[in-house]
């Protein structure tokens, strides 16, 4: 017991390890130590301080930053041909190597390098998260294909709010004072992580999960929790004084947040597994008959795909796998790339100058880290909503994505106006604005890219997407605002502590940042240009192309059962087998041991494999292939159902010929069951004309539908019948039918008859002897000695309850009912389960379920109780030797007896009489002395008779015998009755 408990906890961690939910886990980490670009502004001070650089220079080393950031072609060609893991250690490498050496010039335990070997550094460090970016951004939306926006954009904010969070482990490590040692965290916290969790990112089997948004949603709570605690932390911060344990106490509380994400896999892990145990049911499958699987047509051999270079201009259509080529050369992808430079290129250039910009508008030291944390925080609020919302607006309303890309432009655009025209506390607006508006770009370039141009060539696609933010963050950060900066710098003439030009003033960046607001509006334009592009593609299913490959069980690691409820051969489970074997990646036994497998291992596999065949057979089947391998399974198989024998021949055309519409079924099951038995007959090589198909659907229909045989019988004349032609006639009749009210009739009654027979104490003399085989009777269980073969007409046991009843003196016949009619004084009342398989007729005769719904029956009371309505309400049911009890606590509430194979219980009716109107006319005739009817007419209708409505006067027999001339009443000719005027003689004496 100890051992498989501790196998069964062994099996579960790896479940989760491996698991979907704990890769996105990772993610999330990885992606932190990938917001270590965000930081710059904070350490490119202490740069410029050692090293006596420019703003320029400083420029530059923040485009060589963006640059690196963002040239990340070479990982996605990589990751064309490489597994993740290869991307983590050689991204890891360059991480460590880079960072490394710009903490060791800082410190001075090297000499100083030249500008273009600290550009170096830089650019080798930042793209080193490129390659993080890239394994992790295309594994997850590989992994989640239906909810690639909001994916995206939960991994982008944690790379946006990751400058916030190493920001904080920097001070709870090494406190504030130094802040070259934010760069040696850089160096060693991203490696770290990467190599941690290097095997745990990788593609896995899509499957459709029934909760997958709501586990999404439950990530963005976290996430949104997570953000809004680092915005309280560093206003906090700003507020107050910390010391090294109060640094400590908010780097605690960060990791707790960040391992919910990882208690949210362990939860979705564990009820899958919990669902895997409760799945395995083998009792419950179908017999298997399956054609063979039919060689492949012309028009499915793969062809050789044509040369990149030859089909660079013959595009695919949007949402298909472009090459990369033919994504390079197309006018949407020059759109999306024209949009990111200006969008998110004048943001990255806002976002590098922002301590710049606090200094010249003497904000304190303390201000300027504070706007890096808002920039980093706020950024991470664009990424996550403009997943959620885009991808909302999207899949619901149909509104294109470039459409959001645009408003999130305009949005940038207004943040960069307020570093234009500053006044008092407007960078902490133009921090929270562009923070945000950014955020919100970069997860919508990558979603486009995958929506437009397909997931085969992701990777390189998106890489080269985001290589225009560099190139844009170059030419407005360099040659526009290094320059105006320096420009007005040397106009005022001053430097700081003797080193570099300094300017200070709202001049020094007024007129670069309305140029960096105009080139941002000129990108919101070409947003809505692409927008505009394809509104048509964005109007259909987006994603319909992924969710068809989807596999959709209700978990991860459930057991097929193939159809528990329909016994019928009508369907091809084998298929659904082979598909579920290629789901589960276990087809390999059916295509032979592969050479590079081991011989044990070999064994292991087919093993498992052939017990998951035989968990999809009935137990009459598994009986006849006890075989070992799953081989020699599948061929035993194909010789019992999938051989064109004979006997399978016979069998399908007697069943074939015989087939018959009943009345009540609608054609189209009918034409689905004829179409069923074509393909078994073509299976078997057994094939017939398309005149002879249609002659036999005619001749299958019932005989109400003898108008519409004569009809097509005298339409066609000399011509060969069509199947087609027949099959849509029938269809067009049926609705000719609905339309106008014509209902079908049905050829059976099922009902219950109880009360008095027509053969009265004459016993079983009615019951009809019928001939019937044994074959026939061997599926029907006898009801008088319970043994199953046989009718109890034709039960040679001792029949029970022969007697007939010594109340009623008459025979009572008892059935299964559907419809029940009581001829009694009190009402029946019947237990139902409402578990009902089959429904059988009186003789016996079962008629299969097809349909199941809900049907509204209007009965004058509730004869039919509902054992689950009765559980419900806290009742006790209990069934045994032929009587039933209903009980709620020491209450009986009701109780009864078995009759037949029902549960009924007979309870007296409660009446209440009720006096009837014309009750009161006769009333107000003997009250006013026997006045005629025209005399009380005249009253009621003066409205002296109170409470009567109207005059409804009957025969009154003391008028009659009390009249010296005897008329008849005009309304009734019914003659009095004689004995019935003994009261008047009371009442007036004799005459």
């Amino acid at each position: 017991m100890a051992g498989n408990r501790a196998e069964q906890s062994l099996y579960f961690v790896r479940q989760v390890v491996e698991g979907r939910w704990f890769s996105v886990f990772a993610s999330f980490l990885i992606m932190i130590g990938a917001g270590s670009t965000y930081v710059f502004g904070t350490y490119s001070k202490v740069m410029k301080a050692q090293f006596d650089y420019s703003q320029t220079q400083v420029n530059t080393l923040g485009f060589f930053k963006d640059l690196g950031s963002n040239l990340g072609v070479f990982a996605g060609l990589l990751a064309e041909v490489a597994p993740p893991w290869v991307l983590f250690v050689v991204g890891s490498s360059l991480n460590f190597v880079s960072y490394f050496m710009i903490w060791l010039s800082l410190t001075h335990r090297i000499a100083k390098p030249e500008f273009w070997h600290m550009c170096t550094y830089i650019c080798l460090a930042a793209n080193s998260q490129n390659f993080a970016n890239t394994a992790v951004l295309v594994t997850s939306v590989k992994n989640f294909p239906e909810r690639r926006g909001i994916i995206l954009g939960l991994l982008k904010g944690f790379v946006g709010v990751g400058g916030a969070i190493l920001t904080q482990m920097y001070l709870a490590i090494y406190g504030h004072e130094n802040q070259v040692n934010l760069v040696l965290l850089l160096s060693w916290f991203p490696t770290i992580i990467s190599l941690v969790f290097l095997l745990t990112i990788r593609p896995i089997k899509v499957r459709k999960h029934p909760d997958e948004l709501r586990v999404m949603y439950h990530l963005l709570y976290v996430s949104i929790i997570l953000a809004l605690f680092l915005l309280f932390l560093t206003i906090t911060q700003k507020q107050a004084v910390f010391s090294q344990e109060g640094y400590m106490s908010g780097a605690a509380v960060i990791a707790s947040l960040l391992s919910i994400p990882l208690l949210i896999a362990v939860r979705e892990e564990f009820l899958l597994f919990k669902l895997n145990k409760e799945t395995t049911n083998p009792s419950v499958t179908v017999s298997i008959l399956d054609q063979q699987r039919p060689a492949p047509m012309l028009d499915e051999i793969v062809e050789a795909e044509p040369s990149c270079m030859s089909s660079v201009f013959n595009k695919p259509q949007r949402g298909d796998d472009y090459t990369i080529l033919q994504a390079l050369f197309s006018k949407d992808m020059a759109l999306i790339f024209v949009g990111a430079l200006c969008g998110c290129g004048s943001s990255i250039a806002a976002i590098d100058n922002l301590g710049q910009i606090g200094e010249s508008l003497y904000y304190p030291a303390q201000s300027i880290t504070i706007f890096i944390s808002l920039i980093s925080i706020f950024n991470f609020f664009g990424r996550v909503c403009s997943g959620f919302i885009s991808e909302t607006l999207m899949t619901k309303h149909k509104l294109p994505r470039p459409l959001m890309f645009a408003l999130a432009h305009l949005l940038t655009c207004i943040g960069l106006l307020f570093v234009a025209f500053p006044f008092h506390g407007s960078i902490y607006i133009a921090s929270v604005v562009v923070g945000f508006g950014f955020g919100a770009q970069v997860p919508m370039v990558f979603a486009i890219i995958s929506e437009l141009f397909g997931l085969k060539r992701y990777a390189t696609l998106f890489n080269f997407g985001q290589l225009s933010v560099p190139i844009g963050s170059y030419i407005l950060n360099v040659d526009i605002i290094g320059k105006l900066y320096d420009m007005e710098a040397r106009k005022q003439g001053t430097t700081k502590n003797g080193k570099g030009l300094t300017c200070t003033g709202h001049e020094c960046f007024s007129t670069s940042f309305t140029i960096l607001a105009t080139v941002t509006l000129f990108g919101a334009l070409t947003s809505l240009v692409l927008a505009f592009r394809t509104r048509d593609f964005y109007k259909g299913d987006v994603y319909n192309k992924y969710r068809e490959d989807m596999w959709m069980p209700e978990s991860d690691m459930e057991f097929y059962c193939l159809d528990n409820k329909k016994k019928s051969n009508d369907n091809h489970p084998n298929i659904v087998v082979l598909d579920y074997l290629h789901s589960k990646e276990l087809e390999f036994p059916l295509e032979g041991k592969p050479d590079d497998m081991g011989e044990k291992e070999w064994k292991k596999l087919d093993r498992k494999v052939l017990g998951t065949i035989r968990l999809t057979l009935t137990k009459n089947v598994q009986s006849s292939v006890a075989k070992t391998t799953t081989m020699g399974l599948m061929n035993a198989l194909a010789n019992m159902y999938e051989k064109a024998s004979v006997n399978n021949k016979v069998y399908l055309a007697t069943k074939f010929f015989n087939l018959k519409m009943a009345e009540s079924t609608p054609i189209t099951a009918h034409l689905n069951e004829f179409d069923v038995l074509i393909n078994k007959l073509v299976a078997v090589d057994l094939e017939f004309s398309h005149e002879v198909y249609a002659i036999l659907l005619l001749r299958s229909l019932p005989d109400s539908w003898e108008p519409m045989r004569a009809a097509i019988s005298n339409s066609c004349e000399k011509e060969k019948l069509k199947f087609e032609d027949v099959r849509d006639a029938a269809l067009a009749e049926e609705i000719r039918r609905k339309d106008s009210g014509i209902a079908p009739t049905s050829g059976s009654v099922l009902n219950v008859d109880r009360g008095r027979n027509n053969n009265r104490g004459y016993g079983n003399r009615g019951k009809s002897k019928n001939n019937r085989s044994r074959s026939r009777n061997s599926r029907f269980e006898c009801w008088n000695c319970g043994k199953i073969g046989h009718l109890k007409s034709n039960c040679k046991a001792p029949k029970k309850n022969e007697g007939n009843e010594a109340d009623a003196n008459v025979a009572e016949q008892i059935h299964d009912a559907l419809v029940i009619a009581v001829e009694s004084a009190h009402d029946t009342w019947v237990m139902d389960s409402g578990n009902h398989g089959k429904v059988y007729l009186a003789d016996g005769e079962p008629l299969d379920i097809i349909g199941i719904g809900e049907v509204n029956l209007k009965m004058a009371n509730g004869s039919v109780w509902k054992i689950r309505k009765l559980d419900n309400e806290g009742c006790e049911i209990s069934f045994g030797q032929g009587n039933w009890k209903v009980t709620k606590g020491a209450m009986v509430i009701a109780r009864g007896s078995k009759s037949g194979t029902l549960y009924v219980n007979n309870n007296d009716k409660d009446m209440v009489a009720v006096v009837d109107h014309s009750s009161y006319t006769q009333l107000w005739h003997n009250v006013l002395g026997h006045m005629s009817e025209k005399g009380m007419k005249i009253l009621h209708s003066a409205g002296k008779l109170q409470g009567l409505k109207a005059v409804d006067h009957k025969l009154c027999e003391g008028c009659v015998f009390g009249k010296q001339k005897r008329v008849s009443f005009s309304k009734t000719g019914a003659a009095p009755n004689l004995r019935n005027w003994s009261w008047f003689t009371l009442m007036y004496g004799a005459f």
